[in-house]
């Protein structure tokens, strides 16, 4: 079976899909691409992660030689030595065009965590209708579109209700900040791109600043696979507190996070902290993808809520001036706060029991078997 992630979230997702699939099928052969985690998962790696992270158009199309270069090279890999099964994790700009060179070479595709059709780019639906077996979401909402585009889809719940977990009860990291118990901690969440750390981690330190002065206590969380390097680029001498231990630890223990889009504001929005999304991107990806997304929100907690939960930064807002003064803002408002975390508590509701990658190990399977018993 041959698993492909090409971001960070993907490879956690991938790691524990793939453990699933060790525990109902011992013995099984992965292969893929991914990083650390599908590693130690048992996943024998062709290329890592590191290769693929890139964020935005512009950031795409300057690596766009290396991409087909790799596609081409998969597709010929499939011809020659083809898996029971091709399951492409998230990252649909890459992996929509994997699925279709695997089905050109015979081999099935089962997609796991669908692309944003609802948010934009819909044409896509009538290309995974040709590519795609079988299409894996992880919101209730989306079943009912591939439904419609006559894609045959299964609901499994959301990966992160597995995941999601506190080790260190909040005094223990409080404690091991320093703090005192009626200081307010905000937690600052950067992402886990090169891209994202670059164009987002300096106002998140100007915002860290402005908020110490205040009165608060700022800790930025550094991702385990953000490399050290792109922490000392962006910071350029900058001294802050980093913690490097759980950033759910850090999140949970906090007054408030400032996140940055993407999986870790559904993570943060699971762990009940209330929390501002920030999202920046360079000024083409921005001006061509907002002539595309069709959603009101682009923060993945506000998404699964339905409603704005959580309020949004986007691209110019993105300042050091501009969040603080809005964190400010919240952590003054008890009655704001409390709101933000009545609304954060209804969410593992909203996305399904826990379990995703145990029923998604177990519909791959059964695709492999009944394709088998096809022959």
């Amino acid at each position: 079976m041959f698993l492909l992630a090409g971001e960070a979230s993907g490879d956690l997702h991938g790691g524990a899909l793939a453990l699933a699939l060790r525990r109902q099928s011992p013995g099984i052969e992965l292969e893929g691409i991914g990083g650390d985690v599908m590693k130690a998962a048992g996943v024998r790696l062709l290329h890592s992660i590191d290769e693929f992270a890139v964020l935005g158009i512009s950031e795409v199309v300057s690596r766009l030689p290396f991409f087909i270069r790799i596609l081409s090279e998969l597709e010929a890999y499939f011809r020659r030595s083809p898996p029971d099964l091709v399951i492409p994790i998230d990252y649909p700009d890459f992996n929509i065009r994997l699925a279709g060179r695997a089905r050109r070479a015979g081999v099935p595709v089962l997609y796991y965590i669908s692309p944003q059709v609802w948010a934009w780019r819909a044409g896509r639906l009538k290309t995974l209708a040709r590519v795609v077996d079988r299409m894996v979401v992880i919101f209730p909402f989306e079943t009912a579109i591939y439904e419609a585009a006559g894609v045959p889809v299964d609901f499994v719940g959301h990966p992160l209700l597995d995941r999601v977990r506190v080790e260190k009860p909040a005094a223990e990291v409080r404690a091991a900040l320093g703090m005192s118990k009626d200081r307010k901690l905000v937690a600052l969440l950067p992402g886990s791109r090169h891209q994202e750390i670059r164009l987002l981690l300096p106002e998140l330190v100007r915002a860290g600043q402005r908020l110490e002065a205040a009165g608060a206590k700022c800790v930025i969380s550094r991702a385990p696979s953000v490399k050290p390097e792109w922490f000392e680029e962006a910071l350029n001498g900058e001294t802050v507190t980093v913690w490097e231990g759980s950033p759910y630890d850090l999140v949970a223990a906090a007054d408030l996070a400032v996140v940055t889009s993407g999986t870790a504001t559904l993570e943060t929005g699971l762990l009940g902290t209330p929390l501002i999304v920030v999202y920046r991107m360079s000024a083409l990806s921005w001006a061509v993808g907002r002539r595309l997304v069709r959603m009101p929100y682009i923060g993945l907690v506000n998404i699964a809520a339905g409603k704005k939960v959580a309020p949004e930064l986007l691209q110019g807002e993105v300042t050091g001036d501009r969040i603080a003064s809005l964190a400010r803002d919240i952590l003054a408002n008890p009655e704001e706060l409390e709101t933000m975390r009545r609304e954060l508590r209804a969410l593992p509701q909203r996305l399904g029991g826990p379990g995703a990658s145990e029923r998604t190990a177990r519909l791959a399977l059964d695709l492999i078997a009944a394709r088998r018993g096809r022959r």
